[in-house]
């Protein structure tokens, strides 16, 4: 893959290192709604992936979508706040790694 015109490794997504490995796990399952393939340390930040190809906005709106359409009864005004603000978080995210790439 290339990046800038130089030749680069896959890209990961990372976490803190306070956040532990299992926190990282889920949150990276939150955020492309696979399960990584490798996670390492490095530094003082936990990497998962790899990411490329993966689209988060696609996985994580199926997802949101998928939680919102299973309540069986009307969603509190609290529920559709934390969705919302969820899908916002995730567009947000895929916009900054475009954003990134084409720079």
């Amino acid at each position: 893959m290339k990046r800038n015109g130089h030749k680069v490794g896959p890209a990961y997504q990372g976490y803190s290192l306070g956040a532990g490995l299992e926190r990282a796990v889920k949150w990276f399952r939150q955020k492309y709604g696979v399960e990584p393939v490798e996670c390492k340390q490095s530094g003082s930040i936990i990497l998962c992936g790899p990411i490329d190809g993966i689209e988060e906005v696609s996985q994580g709106s199926q997802s949101l979508v998928a939680r919102a359409t299973a309540v069986s009864e009307p969603m509190s005004t609290e529920r559709a706040l934390q969705l919302a603000l969820e899908f916002e978080g995730v567009r947000n995210d895929r916009q900054k790694t475009s954003q990134m790439s084409s720079e």
